[in-house]
């Protein structure tokens, strides 16, 4: 549940509201961290209730349209260099996607068979190639290298303009 900046982006669980940046990223990592590991105490906002950076869902919505993207705006902008924010928490049924002009990217594939059983997707972050989507879903097998748009996949379209995302296929070793 850390959050991390880096490379223009902020990985988060859930997400992250102005509320949270203004209580201190440094102060939030420290108090989730001693909160884990000796079970003190931790503020309800960070850890608990909708609007926590564990259960927060504004820009994770499925539909794109339904997505805060003025609040994620926003909250991107109190955070110097950050361009994106990736989460993780609701499962994206059409696997690795961006919303919110690709400010918002959601990398939760329901892999887990507790979840949806989702077929493995990694993003790739390279300072060189870009951002790219590893994956083994055989829709993408005959797609070479092929940039992802908005048509295609629910709002990926291009992250960094100049390199573009590039749907690779890999293949996976599934165990039972």
């Amino acid at each position: 549940m850390k959050v991390v900046v880096g490379g223009g982006s902020v990985f988060v669980h859930g997400g992250l509201l102005t509320k949270h940046v203004d209580y201190g990223l440094e102060n939030v990592n420290e108090e989730v961290r001693d909160w884990m590991w000796v079970r003190g105490r931790v503020s309800r906002d960070l850890v608990k209730g909708r609007n926590s950076i564990v259960w927060l869902r504004k820009f994770s919505n499925e539909l794109a349209k339904d997505c805060d993207c003025s609040t994620l705006e926003h909250v991107l902008a109190t955070i110097p260099g950050a361009k994106r924010m990736i989460m993780g928490h609701r499962i994206q049924e059409s696997g690795i996607n961006g919303v919110c002009y690709n400010q918002a990217i959601r990398i939760d594939v329901g892999m887990s068979k507790g979840c949806t059983n989702g077929l493995p997707e990694v993003l790739e972050i390279d300072r060189d190639k870009g951002l790219r989507i590893l994956t083994s879903n055989l829709l993408y097998r005959d797609v070479e290298e092929s940039c992802l748009d908005a048509k295609a996949r629910d709002g990926l379209g291009l992250l960094l303009p100049e390199l573009g995302p590039k749907q690779v296929e890999v293949k996976a070793q599934l165990d039972d």
